[in-house]
């Protein structure tokens, strides 16, 4: 078992420096075609980003989910893959050195091997959930604060002012409370005065993907193609937006409830049963302690022979 992983992970790596000289080779063709674009250090980069193959649906989940977390820069995921592949790489090569060095301790071999292949595993898997776990908390957060976001917008809009100066104050207003919305408000803003406030609150709805987001794009936009009162529709779907967070509160304390089930009952049984058995139990064992069942036997055996 310890030669197929060894063999198995020695096959990894050299999977993996196959891939790296093909990038490398495909990145120096476009650097001289296009000197400007491709520097050294990205095209290094890029080389660790493509060394490990990716369905393009797992690639597109990472950065969807990179800006779900809030990071918007343009080579976010190309570093993202570089990183998690140079840590998988440098796993298996140092496993590798170190089985090179212990082939004469066959206990020491096997426990590089086996801890080499699970920390290589750890290092594939752990930054993506990591990564997932971030996003969802980021809109997580940008839930929990749209509401009072709306309501704010809402009263600005109520006093005069314009609906990009309401989200750029509300903005402010809230870098220190929650910075996620803030700076999603901020960007909002900016894409508005560069294109519209429809496109700007779709694109929106995009990167956070939840219902309220979507459903708060929709009613923007066709509030301003009918011309209705944006505030006054923002006033309304802040409560829409409570009730709902209400819902999904009152949901996972209900699932809660049944969840902790199993864990009381588990943790509840044993001390029950002892509470329940252990008295009878010692009762048994003293009563089989103070009898004498050889005596016992002896004068059975005699009360026998008399008989007889």
């Amino acid at each position: 078992m310890v030669v197929n992983l060894l063999t198995g992970l020695a096959f990894l790596f050299a999977l993996f420096v196959f891939f790296a000289i093909g990038n490398l080779f495909v990145g120096l063709l476009r650097r001289r075609r296009k000197p400007a674009d491709h520097a050294a250090g990205s095209l290094m980069i890029h080389v660790l980003a493509g060394s490990i193959p990716q369905l393009a649906s797992e690639v597109e989940a990472i950065g969807f989910d990179l800006r779900r977390g809030g990071d918007y820069r343009k080579d976010a995921q190309v570093q993202f893959l570089a990183l998690r592949n140079a840590v998988i790489v440098l796993t298996l090569l140092l496993t590798l050195t170190a089985s090179a060095l212990s082939l004469d301790d066959p206990l020491l071999l096997r426990m590089f091997v086996v801890t080499g292949s699970l920390l290589a595993i750890l290092a594939y898997g752990f930054p993506r959930i990591l990564l997932g776990w971030r996003a969802s908390k980021r809109v997580a957060q940008i839930q929990d604060a749209l509401p009072e976001c709306l309501d704010m917008i809402a009263m600005s809009l109520t006093g005069g002012v314009a609906l990009r100066d309401s989200l750029n104050h509300v903005a402010v207003e809230a870098r220190k409370s929650n910075p996620a919305i803030a700076i999603e408000l901020e960007l909002i803003g900016r894409q508005a005065t560069a294109g519209s406030m429809g496109q700007a609150l779709k694109h929106f709805a995009e990167r956070i993907d939840v219902p309220d987001v979507k459903s708060l794009a929709s009613i923007i936009s066709q509030t301003e193609k009918l011309g209705t009162n944006v505030a006054r529709a923002m006033r309304d779907y802040s409560e829409t937006v409570r009730t709902s967070h209400r819902r999904r509160v009152e949901e996972k304390a209900n699932r809660l409830t049944v969840q902790i089930m199993l864990p009381v009952i588990f943790c509840l049984s044993p001390p029950v049963y002892l509470l329940l058995c252990g008295p009878p139990v010692l009762e048994l064992v003293e009563h089989f302690k103070g009898r004498n069942f050889t005596t016992d036997a002896q004068q059975s055996v005699d009360n026998m022979d008399e008989t007889l």
